[in-house]
C-alpha cells in the first residue's frame, strides 16, 4: 500500500512544477509579444510623425495636400531605409490616395478601416490586415483642420518570427527545467520520505501480525497502543456479533 507512496508524491510535484512552468511560459511570452508589438509601433510611429513634420510644414505656405511636390519621392525615401516597410500611403479626407509608395494606388480610395480609424481616434491611429498591420497619422492645415492623413503599412512577417522563436525557445527551456527539476525533487522525494515509507510498512506488517495473532516486531510504546486499541475493536466487534446472534436466537 505504501510502497508506491513514493511515486505519488513525486507525481504530485511534477504535476504542480509542470503547471507553474507552463504559466509563468505563458505570461513572458505574452509580455514579450506586447513589448515587441509596441517597439515596432513605436519605430512607425517616429517615422510617421517626421514625414507629417514635412508634409504640414510645406502646407503652412499655403499649398494644398495635392500640389505638394516631391512626396512620393519622400516616401520611397523613407521607406527604402526599412525592409519591412511595404507601402506608405497619404490620403485626403475624402479618402483618395494623393501620394503612395506605389503609383498604381494613386487615385484610388483609400482602405474603410484607415479612414474609419482616423475619423475615430486621436492623432495616431492602427489598424490590423491579413497580410500586415498598419499605422497613421492624421494632417492638418495651417489652421489646424483635417486634410487627411499618412498610412504605413508593415509586414508582420519578421513579427511572427520573432514571437515563434520565442514561443520555441521558452517551450525548450521549459521541458529541460522541468526534467532537471523531476530527477533532482524525484531522488529528493525518494529520500526524505524514505523514514516515513519504512515506518509506515513496520507499522502495517506489524497491525497485520497482531491481527492475526502471532507476536508483532515492533514493541514501541506507539505501536503498543495502537495493537492494544486494534484488539479492543476486535473485542468489541466480537461482542457486538455475539449479542446480535443472543437476539436472534432469542427471537
Amino acid at each position: 500500500m505504501f510502497g508506491n507512496l513514493t511515486s505519488r508524491v513525486t507525481t504530485t510535484t511534477l504535476i504542480v512544477l509542470a503547471t507553474a512552468i507552463a504559466l509563468t511560459g505563458i505570461l513572458n511570452f505574452y509580455k514579450f509579444d506586447k513589448t515587441l508589438s509596441e517597439l515596432l509601433r513605436s519605430r512607425y510611429e517616429f517615422v510617421l510623425r517626421d514625414l507629417q513634420n514635412s508634409l504640414e510644414t510645406a502646407m503652412i505656405l499655403g499649398l494644398p495636400l495635392a500640389d505638394l511636390d516631391t512626396v512620393d519621392d519622400l516616401l520611397r525615401d523613407r521607406a527604402g531605409r526599412d525592409a519591412q516597410i511595404t507601402s506608405i500611403e497619404v490620403f485626403d479626407d475624402d479618402g483618395v490616395v494623393r501620394f503612395s509608395t506605389d503609383s498604381s494606388f494613386i487615385g484610388d480610395l483609400a482602405a474603410e478601416s484607415w479612414l474609419d480609424a482616423s475619423r475615430r481616434t486621436g492623432l495616431i491611429w492602427s489598424t490590423e490586415e491579413v497580410d500586415g498591420n498598419t499605422v497613421g497619422i492624421r494632417l492638418t492645415d495651417s489652421l489646424g483642420q483635417p486634410v487627411g492623413a499618412i498610412a504605413l503599412r508593415y509586414s508582420r512577417g519578421p513579427y511572427e518570427a520573432a514571437l515563434n522563436a520565442m514561443g520555441q525557445r521558452l517551450t525548450l527551456v521549459g521541458f529541460w527545467v522541468l526534467v532537471s527539476f523531476g530527477l533532482i525533487g524525484g531522488l529528493a522525494v525518494y529520500w526524505l520520505i524514505r523514514p516515513i515509507r519504512a515506518r509506515l510498512a513496520a507499522m502495517e506488517a506489524g497491525t497485520g501480525a497482531v491481527l492475526a495473532g502471532r507476536p508483532a516486531a515492533d514493541t514501541s510504546v506507539e505501536f503498543a497502543q495502537s495493537a492494544h486499541s486494534a484488539r479492543a475493536a476486535l473485542a468489541e466487534i466480537d461482542q457486538t456479533g455475539e449479542a446480535i446472534r443472543k437476539l436472534d436466537r432469542e427471537a
